[in-house]
């Protein structure tokens, strides 16, 4: 990198990291929780002791992330009510600095990763009873909340999905071949995942350079890793129809998306059925919509409304089709 960019992109996460919102600037986050240490993976907590609480949130990063890439939209909600929770998957994030805290075999693992996610959405809903549930992810994060909810009954309110990866787009690169000879004749061998990264990320060139020069971001993955993270993909959609329908979903995908076709999002949402899936489309947005930049407004107004609708509705009393049924009798009766 020449030294001036260099110095462009130093001082612009220092920006970021000094001249807060003000907005945001009653918000607490707390890394590597008690909570997690009890439950023997990485966890992290933002909370505003200065709004009543609105409800829980659940974060999942996306492939090659870390908990804390959602700083800035976990920032964001927990600024508006919500107790924000994230944490980091298996093989990523703190996973990577071999703490003895939590029992690591340094390798990447999905299904774990899943376990992880439903472990901690119990723990919380232990702990915070009266509180309603929301999970929010990013590609691969999004598609493990749906594996994760397609498994078992969860104490899950409603999930944003960001970026899910229903179906993947290809673009070849003069890499393929070499990297596909690497991975048939050491399958252990870190691949370089950054030319791919460069074209696809992100329509915002400047959050591409930030994504490249994270050193927390693992993306440095063997064809094994890869391979998991594919059928990881499939698996979590392969069935959906086990979503129960209680649950809504609101899915966003960047119109620009170079990583997964967003015209497959509406095979999903036809499955799942207008009544359960909202889906919007972001204007001039690429994959990369949640991690290491702070929302834009019409992302973020999104999902503030979408949140805010859900907590509303699940705070009344809706009667089921007998209660109902039951209330029209009595309300006839009286008239009658």
């Amino acid at each position: 990198m020449k030294r001036p960019i260099a110095i462009t992109f130093i001082f612009a996460l220092l920006l970021q990291t000094f001249c807060l919102n003000p907005a945001y600037a009653s918000v607490e986050r707390k890394d590597l929780i008690p909570l997690g240490e009890q439950l023997g993976f990485p966890v992290y907590e933002w909370k505003d002791d200065s709004v009543q609480t609105k409800a829980i949130i659940v974060g999942f990063h996306g492939m090659t992330f870390y908990g804390l890439a959602l700083n800035d939209a976990a920032t964001h909600m927990a600024a508006q009510g919500y107790l924000v929770y994230s944490f980091d998957f298996r093989g990523f994030g703190h996973w990577r600095d071999s703490d003895p805290r939590y029992k690591n075999d340094g390798k990447v693992h999905f299904s774990q990763s899943v376990e992880d996610g439903k472990v901690l959405i119990n723990a919380l809903h232990a702990e915070y009873p009266d509180y309603k549930i929301y999970c929010i992810g990013e590609s691969l994060g999004s598609n493990l909340i749906v594996w994760a909810l397609c498994q078992e009954t969860l104490p899950i309110d409603g999930a944003i999905l960001c970026g899910l990866g229903v179906k993947n787009l290809l673009h070849p690169n003069p890499k393929w071949l070499s990297d596909f000879v690497l991975g048939i004749t050491d399958p252990n061998r870190p691949l370089n995942l950054r030319p791919y990264i460069k074209g696809t990320l992100s329509s915002d060139k400047r959050l591409t350079q930030i994504y490249l020069n994270d050193p927390k971001i693992h993306n440095k993955l063997c064809s094994v890793e890869l391979f998991k993270a594919m059928v990881t993909n499939k698996k979590s959609l392969q069935q959906i129809e086990l979503i129960p329908e209680d649950v809504p979903l609101l899915v966003i995908s960047g119109d620009k998306d170079r990583i997964f076709k967003i015209k497959a999002l509406k095979d999903f949402a036809r499955i799942m059925g207008p009544q359960q899936v909202t889906c919007k489309l972001m204007p001039g947005r690429g994959h990369l919509l949640l991690e290491l930049h702070p929302m834009d407004t019409d992302l973020a107004n999104t999902i503030d409304t979408w949140l805010d609708d859900q907590v509303q509705i699940k705070a009344t009393k809706i009667p089921s089709k007998d209660e109902g049924a039951m209330q029209m009798k009595e309300t006839a009766s009286r008239v009658l």
